[in-house]
């Protein structure tokens, strides 16, 4: 939260009137993201009367001001108990902006969408914005949703695959073998030490 990011700990330094003001954009930014997302959720709830939204705010977020602007709207329900994974498995799409949420529901064949109307190399988080469809509207995302059951998306695809293959191993790769056998070697070098 705003506690964090202006603090000492997250190199926050109101000497230093450069960082002050990466600072302040930073804020700007995720602040006109942060009322996006929730223009969007109020139009998609409009828009599809029978549906309910799940919103889940970053735990670091105040969960008070979401259910504030979504007070008494019967289809979205601010919730942040559980575990993400049960919540993505549970829903037909995901909508999102910069959250690993995204890598998760990729990773569990969910329908992904980045929801950027605006973006900032700055201050995006590169990876979850690499995966699903990105939409800069409520237009473009509507048109997605209605047509849920043609959703693709490829990692082959996309210009940064490489980079994002490097860093989740499960793309192309047994990951859970390669744990395994990580953890057979240092149970093997552990029962070794013992035996000295």
């Amino acid at each position: 939260g705003l506690e964090y990011i202006f603090s000492e700990k997250a190199g926050y330094n109101a000497e230093d009137v450069t960082a002050r003001l990466e600072k302040i954009n930073f804020i700007k930014y995720t602040g006109n993201q942060c009322l996006s997302i929730i223009q969007l959720t109020h139009q998609l709830a409009i828009e599809y009367p029978n549906t309910n939204f799940i919103f889940r705010p970053h735990t670091s977020e105040n969960q008070q001001f979401y259910e504030t602007v979504f007070r008494d709207i019967s289809n979205i329900k601010v919730k942040h108990d559980g575990s993400v994974s049960a919540w993505i498995l549970a829903s037909q799409a995901i909508i999102h902006d910069g959250c690993t949420t995204a890598v998760e529901a990729s990773f569990a064949g969910k329908p992904v969408i980045n929801f950027k109307p605006v973006s900032s190399d700055q201050n995006d988080i590169w990876l979850p914005n690499q995966l699903g469809v990105r939409c800069t509207s409520f237009e473009e995302v509507k048109k997605i949703i209605d047509k849920l059951d043609d959703y693709s998306f490829d990692i082959n695809k996309i210009e940064s695959k490489n980079e994002i293959k490097n860093l989740m191993y499960n793309f192309e790769n047994d990951s859970f073998s390669k744990l395994q056998s990580l953890i057979e070697k240092k149970m093997e070098k552990y029962v070794s030490l013992q035996a000295i």
